[in-house]
C-alpha cells in the first residue's frame, strides 16, 4: 500500500502498520499528507483536505482492491477509508469475501466508498 500511495500521490506514509483478523485487512497510514495539505491544514482549511483525501480514495480503489485480492487471494467485498485531517492518519478496511458466493453478491466494493466523519 505504501509503494501504490508513494507512486500516484508523489510519497508514502512514514508509518504504516497492518492488522489482519478474520477475514478484516485494516490498514493505518501516518504522516501521509503532502506539503500542499499541510499548508491547507495550516492556514484552517482541514474541510479542503478531507474533501482532497475522500477524492483520492474513490480514484485508487480499484488499485487498492487489486493489489489486498492479488496479497490476501481472496475477493473484497467493501472497502472503507477514512482520513483523520489534524492527526494525519488514514485508516483503510477491506473486508474479504468468506466464499463465491459472498464475493458475486457484493459487487464492486468501489461503488460505494464510505466515509465516517466522526475521524476528521
Amino acid at each position: 500500500m505504501v509503494s501504490l500511495m508513494k507512486k500516484h500521490v508523489g510519497r508514502g506514509p512514514t508509518t504504516a502498520r497492518a492488522f489482519i483478523n478474520d477475514g478484516v485487512v485494516t490498514i493505518v497510514l501516518e504522516d501521509t499528507h503532502t506539503e500542499v495539505e499541510r499548508t491547507l491544514v495550516g492556514a484552517g482549511k482541514p474541510e479542503v483536505v478531507k474533501e482532497l483525501r475522500l477524492a483520492y480514495q474513490e480514484a485508487l480503489c480499484a488499485d487498492a482492491v487489486k493489489l489486498i485480492e492479488e496479497t490476501m487471494s481472496a475477493e473484497v467485498r467493501a472497502f472503507m477509508a477514512d482520513h483523520a485531517v489534524e492527526a494525519d492518519v488514514t485508516v483503510l478496511c477491506f473486508l474479504l469475501a468468506r466464499d463465491e458466493r459472498e464475493a458475486q453478491e457484493a459487487g464492486s466494493p468501489c461503488d460505494e466508498i464510505e466515509s465516517s466523519e466522526t475521524l476528521g
